[in-house]
């Protein structure tokens, strides 16, 4: 009963904060919309115990293969046994805020020109090569559950995720997509426990470009 209580003093708090900032500003209704999601999460709370849990992901996965950093350059790393094993300088984790693609380690993604196609490598700081045009596929975000009690369907589960092609935005390749090089006969004709390494390459077709695949947040609900 105490919980309860408690509940709904903060309830009504939130609201009438809502109204206090609606009433002060000539923002009024993009205030007030922006307040009832987190009322409602409250509302969630007090009724289910259930709470609204978030999760970064930052995953970003290519059909290619893996993402890498070797010898002063991301590549991408195919592997042909069906073995998960660990890849020289994986780059797990990511930030995409366009028009910046970020690690966790907060270097940035980045294009050198080249004579005939570009390196990709990872910078430090942000400058024109590390501008990236992002062509956005598809798009994927968390819904509210149709099971479950009232309150939990104000709650969201699911993955924000988002599939895209980059394109250069300097230089003679300006407009150019990203895509992987073709393995060479070497390659292809190496032991199967042999990871194949591509670089990549510049193309003006997006059907051959990579598509990029980047989940930011996984939304799940948490009962307590």
């Amino acid at each position: 009963m105490t919980s309860l209580l408690l509940c709904w003093v903060i309830v009504v708090a939130e609201t009438n904060q809502d109204n206090l900032l609606a009433r002060g500003h000539h923002r009024e209704s993009s205030m007030r919309s922006s307040r009832i999601p987190a009322v409602a999460v409250l509302i969630a709370v007090c009724l289910t115990g259930a709470i609204q849990a978030r999760t970064f992901v930052g995953s970003l996965s290519l059909a290619e293969g893996q993402l890498a950093e070797q010898d002063g350059r991301v590549v991408i790393v195919r592997r042909r046994d069906g073995n998960a094993g660990p890849v020289e300088g994986v780059l797990r984790t990511w930030t995409v805020n366009a028009p910046y693609l970020h690690t966790g380690k907060g270097q940035f993604l980045a294009a050198e020109e080249l004579a005939d196609s570009v390196r990709i490598r990872l910078t430090d700081k942000k400058n024109k090569t590390t501008n990236w045009s992002i062509e956005v596929v598809e798009t994927a975000s968390p819904q509210h559950p149709t099971t479950g009690s009232r309150g939990e369907r104000h709650l969201l589960v699911g993955e924000s995720r988002t599939k895209f092609r980059l394109l250069l935005t300097e230089g003679r390749f300006k407009g150019w997509y990203l895509a992987a090089q073709e393995p060479t006969e070497a390659q292809s004709a190496a032991a199967l426990n042999q990871p194949i390494v591509l670089d990549f390459r510049v193309v003006q077709s997006p059907k051959q470009a990579i598509v990029f695949d980047y989940v930011d947040t996984k939304y799940a609900i948490d009962h307590k």
